[in-house]
């Protein structure tokens, strides 16, 4: 009880120290859970506004605009944490600037020439007329990117956490009067994303960028591009395969809907899977870069190992404990959350409860292991995922099942994928056996959760 309460003592401590890792947390999650907020506050607004086509066609594209910014990047951003030399870094940004801009009007002509092709065999064309939108997306993105990885460089985890808030609320209401004066627009919710993305950036970086706008002026220079490219090789090597093959394990489940069902199917699962994401975004990505940095400036293994199975015994403690809480989310109350239309979504989100688990503990596994710098293991957890839905794509792709059905197999493939992945992970960091046990476990115990809801559901 006393070392219980010592511990508490420390823990509340910390919060007032500067830089600190509780401190840290605190204003990331906080920020987060105040868009959180946001968002679900306005959720059943906007979904009875847009018709279930609208989020297919959101979902298309964020997939298209999250896979490709990727690839611009290189996740080169991510060096920027360890890069110590200030001019050093400033050389590296311009010339990083300098080779996005070329790439992303080489990917606009690309989509304004081949858009058709590229589209045509989706079910969801929207998009074809759209193009520029997706190129706007991907800039904006992008420059994203490199304002986040900036931030965490500095440590500025205060500031950057007063203006995620302003960016939700912008979207939502963005959408929100699109959609009002244009119900039937299909692409409302993707301009009303935009303009909530380039507010945030605008006014974040009047305050972050202040006297430093020079930093970001491009350098164009092929040879320099190679040198400096050559210098932080892992990223585009180790990290970026890693980090793509992550996005593309969520971003291929909605390129195979769109080619097997309709737009609106595709924005029914798109839904669920989004409310269903909310706690991951708030926990997973306040702990993902903090934990990335905080073992980062550690030199002594050990003490990192300790970081780590004290991260993910605590998480899975406190997520078995709430676990329950899922069967009072009956499709009943969801349905009244969303309104009509949306009928389906609470099916499928009363399912994908365990997820919400294996979503907290693997995001920021994998920032741990990339601040310990071990990016094979990245690299190949990744896969793992990727090899699990590329499975589930193929064994649905052979049969002629219903849409619920495709569903329910895709989730019950998402839970294997990310419990392969948190296992393999552990092991290649040498956590201890109690550890990996205690995941064990959770597997076990969310198999039990989704089979009693699937029998409650299809008896």
């Amino acid at each position: 009880m006393r070392k219980l309460k010592n511990k508490l003592i420390k823990s509340w401590s910390s919060l007032f120290t500067k830089d600190s890792f509780i401190q840290n947390f605190a204003f990331v999650f906080g920020s987060k859970s105040i868009t959180f907020l946001i968002g679900f506050a306005l959720t059943p607004i906007i979904a009875r506004v847009f018709e279930p086509e609208a989020y297919g066609s959101y979902a298309l594209y964020h997939a298209i605009v999250l896979n490709v910014s990727l690839f611009l990047t290189m996740k080169i951003p991510t060096a920027f944490v360890i890069i110590r030399d200030e001019p050093e870094f400033k050389e590296l940004l311009g010339h990083l600037v300098g080779y996005l801009i070329v790439g992303i009007l080489l990917v606009s002509i690309l989509l304004l020439l081949f858009g058709e092709f590229l589209f045509g065999d989706l079910s969801n064309q929207h998009l074809m007329n759209g193009w520029y939108l997706i190129s706007l997306g991907i800039a904006l993105y992008a420059f994203a990117d490199i304002l986040s990885n900036w931030n965490v460089r500095e440590k500025k985890f205060k500031e950057i956490s007063k203006y995620a808030p302003i960016e939700a609320l912008t979207t939502k209401m963005s959408s929100f009067g699109i959609g009002w004066l244009k119900a039937t627009s299909k692409l409302g919710l993707i301009q009303g994303e935009l303009i909530g993305k380039f507010t945030y950036i605008l006014i974040y970086s009047k305050k972050f960028l202040r006297g430093r706008y020079d930093w970001l002026f491009p350098k164009f220079s092929l040879k320099q591009w190679k040198i400096l490219f050559r210098k932080y090789k892992e990223y585009p090597l180790y990290i970026l395969p890693a980090q793509w093959i992550s996005v593309l394990s969520n971003s291929i489940i909605i390129f195979f809907l769109s080619y097997e069902f309709f737009a609106d199917d595709v924005g029914k699962y798109s839904m669920s899977i989004g409310l269903v994401s909310i706690p991951m975004n708030v926990i997973a990505y306040s702990l993902q870069p903090i934990l990335t940095q905080k073992i980062a400036s550690v030199d002594d293994p050990d003490m990192s190992i300790e970081l780590i199975n004290k991260f993910v015994t605590s998480i899975l403690i406190i997520i078995c404990l709430a676990l329950p809480v899922g069967f009072f989310f009956s499709e009943t109350t969801i349905n009244l959350f969303l309104g009509p239309g949306w009928e389906e979504s609470a099916v499928f989100i009363s399912w994908m409860i365990p997820l919400i688990g294996f979503q907290i503990i693997y995001f920021p596994l994998i920032g741990a292991l990339i601040g310990m710098r071990r990016n094979k293991t990245t690299l190949v957890a990744n896969l793992i995922r990727l090899l699990f839905i590329l499975l589930a794509i193929l064994v649905l792709s052979l049969f002629q099942i219903s849409f619920n059905q495709t569903i329910s197999y895709i989730i019950a493939f998402l839970m294997a994928s990310y419990f392969a992945g948190i296992v393999f992970s552990l092991h290649q960091a040498r956590i201890g056996v109690k550890t990996i046990m205690i995941v064990v476990v959770y597997g076990l115990v969310s198999f039990i959760y989704l089979c009693l809801v699937e029998s409650f559901k299809f008896e």
